[in-house]
């Protein structure tokens, strides 16, 4: 074989080659590009399903957490009703507790000054009339008193119980000034006194529970 014969193979070698390496190029890049492709179809699909199971969840704890959130409020809701029903009930209680010891001291301060009024009206009671009328208002006002001394505030307790001591120091007054055994001047001495604890020092503390009273039940005193 000659040598221009030979030039002429290896040409056609390389040149069969050559074109051969091109389709493989071509071959590869196009495969390439298909699995990239599905690759990434199959990657978008993955993250769909997870973002819908991202999103389902997200809605399930949504929703979780409302309906704990409407479970508290609708306990909180109960509890508050039970509190203002239980508040309700002690004020009404409190209340009537108030009306009734307030009308017990007013009658049992009334019936005293009936005792230690001197004149008497036409057809009034006399004293001793009053003093049993007395004996039963202050058993009234204390049994109401002690009954519902839980529901009667502090300063009010405080204010009671210095009527009834004001109440019985004046009622001892009372006696003594009637007690023969003294000089009619002690006799006076002691009427004064009674006279004192009826119209002043009852009618004072008096004033004072019933602007505490209503201090109480209606926020300010009148």
């Amino acid at each position: 074989m000659t040598l221009q014969e030979i030039a002429a193979a290896g040409a056609y070698v390389i040149a069969s080659v050559g074109g051969g390496g091109a389709i493989v190029f071509g071959l590869s890049s196009y495969l390439g590009k298909i699995w990239t492709d599905r690759a990434l179809e199959k990657q978008r699909q993955d993250n769909a399903i997870v973002n819908l199971q991202i999103s389902h969840r997200l809605e399930l704890d949504a929703e979780r957490f409302k309906s704990e959130i409407k479970a508290k409020a609708d306990a909180e809701i109960e509890r508050m009703k039970a509190v203002f029903s239980r508040a309700s009930r002690i004020h009404d209680r409190q209340l009537d507790v108030l009306g009734k010891l307030h009308r017990h001291l007013y009658d049992a301060q009334t019936y005293f000054q009936g005792m230690m009024r001197t004149g008497r009206r036409e057809n009034e009671a006399d004293s001793g009339a009053y003093e049993k009328k007395l004996a039963e208002a202050i058993e009234a006002a204390l049994n109401e008193f002690l009954n519902g001394k839980l529901l009667v505030p502090p300063d009010l307790v405080e204010r009671c119980e210095q009527f009834f001591d004001a109440l019985y120091d004046g009622r001892l007054a009372a006696d003594l000034a009637r007690e023969v055994a003294f000089h009619p001047k002690q006799q006076n001495h002691f009427s004064k006194e009674a006279a004192e604890v009826a119209f002043k020092k009852l009618p004072s503390i008096l004033r004072q529970i019933y602007d505490t009273g209503r201090t109480i039940i209606h926020g300010e005193a009148t």
